[in-house]
């Protein structure tokens, strides 16, 4: 058994603590102490590195006998003719010690846009990076390839125009070829789920000018208390006898004079502790969709329409439409018992205001279907294309009844929710 190096080539473009004359003195170490091979990654821009080919060819010229070996290259962003060249080159100028470690690049948002930004398939990089590999085959074993595939067409190529002594070839016929990822080998199906999460550490810390207490808005700022605090008085509900607001007090008892109600700040934050979303990727031969979701928790706002709307009072009334809540929950005559007050007595903004806030949105959704290349005698007429059909802001569950739950701020009033789109089209590269 043999242990390698896996050397970072990423790294140098991180940290100065670690440069690009360090990462070859490391994999001329490696040697030194025993490994029997070093390894280079890939990536074009999602991840950005040192191009790993041309950093095996100098890391040949530090080495003698282990092995150089990409973990992994991308072949199926990679012309297979120029690669096959570049590959040869870097076999013979190692004396034989390459191991082509090839992948057709992970579902990731950062490859997708590589692919894209090469004008290359990414729903159908499997059946590229196959072809590619069989192209490869050919000519580090024949010199020459012939082959007509959906992707690649080629009729007698080879690496010699007949003034050479014969073909460029690899020391090795062919170089060992690693694959790494192919979902084909498992089938056309390709689901790829991602998440992320946050937590937010909020605790108010330091107050300005060492004042202990101060109100915005409806939140508090006191050290200790989380920032965004809500503060106002906790609202039980009618008098059963009277029709009057009740109200919490500092000794867990009620009142009916509201200006007798102290403020609480005991309801949570309009901060969420707890933010994310997930995305699952789904993609079966040419067909492809993509789904984002977010989400937030252990969240409260002041919901002020609903306080407009169920207010209750006439000053409200005769300036906005009533909430059908009033029918059946605003106390009429005494015995009721009801959640709002009569509606000659007035509760103004209180807890009843606050609602929890935490939703998981369908925020985007994506479908689309590859198009194969079109020929005409020969001639590629249409390189490929997609038909395509999003939609944003799918659909919102959430306990919140205002609407929309997603905001930075304390109050929701006369707040437009986030709109609904669905954009369709097709894309033709000629």
């Amino acid at each position: 058994m043999e242990f390698g190096v896996n050397l970072n080539n990423r790294e140098p473009l991180i940290t100065s603590d670690y440069t690009l004359a360090d990462l070859l003195d490391l994999a001329e170490l490696a040697e030194q102490r025993g490994f029997g091979s070093v390894w280079v990654g890939d990536s074009l821009f999602s991840k950005p590195r040192y191009e790993p080919i041309s950093l095996l060819s100098a890391i040949s010229q530090r080495t003698s006998r282990a092995n150089l070996g990409t973990a992994c290259l991308v072949t199926s962003t990679r012309n297979p003719l120029y690669l096959a060249l570049e590959w040869a080159t870097l076999d013979q100028m190692s004396g034989g010690r390459t191991v082509l470690g090839a992948c057709m690049g992970n579902p990731e948002h950062g490859v997708r846009r590589e692919f894209e930004a090469l004008g290359l398939p990414f729903g159908q990089r499997a059946a590229v990076f196959e072809e590619s590999l069989a192209v490869l085959r050919s000519l580090w074993t024949t010199g020459k390839v012939t082959h007509h595939g959906e992707y690649y067409d080629f009729d007698d190529v080879s690496f010699w125009s007949g003034t050479e002594m014969g073909p460029l070839m690899p020391v090795q016929q062919p170089p060992p070829t690693w694959v790494v990822s192919n979902i084909r080998l498992t089938g056309d199906l390709e689901p790829s789920p991602h998440y992320n999460f946050a937590d937010r550490l909020n605790d108010q810390a330091y107050v300005r000018d060492r004042d202990d207490l101060q109100r915005t808005g409806t939140f508090l700022i006191r050290k200790g208390l989380p920032y965004g605090s809500h503060y106002t008085t906790h609202y039980l509900g009618a008098d059963p006898a009277t029709g009057k607001p009740r109200f919490e007090t500092l000794d867990g008892k009620e009142t009916l004079d509201p200006a007798a109600a102290p403020n609480f700040a005991k309801y949570g934050t309009y901060l969420p502790k707890h933010v994310g979303g997930f995305t699952f990727d789904f993609h079966y031969r040419r067909f492809s969709v993509n789904a984002l979701f977010s989400y937030q928790f252990d969240v409260v706002r002041s919901n002020n329409i609903r306080n407009w709307i169920t207010r209750g009072i006439s000053g409200y009334q005769v300036s906005v439409n009533g909430s059908k809540e009033l029918l059946t929950r605003q106390w009429q005559q005494p015995g009721d018992n009801s959640f709002f007050q009569s509606p000659i007595y007035d509760r103004g903004f209180t807890s009843s205001d606050l609602e929890n806030a935490k939703f998981l949105r369908f925020r985007n959704l994506n479908v689309s279907y590859s198009l194969p290349g079109l020929k005409i005698k020969g001639m590629q007429v249409i390189k490929g294309g997609r038909i395509y059909a999003q939609m944003q802001n799918v659909a919102v569950w959430s306990p919140w009844s205002g609407l929309d739950p997603e905001d930075n701020n304390n109050i929701s009033l006369n707040e437009y929710p986030n709109p609904r789109q669905i954009v369709g089209g097709i894309d033709i590269n000629f």
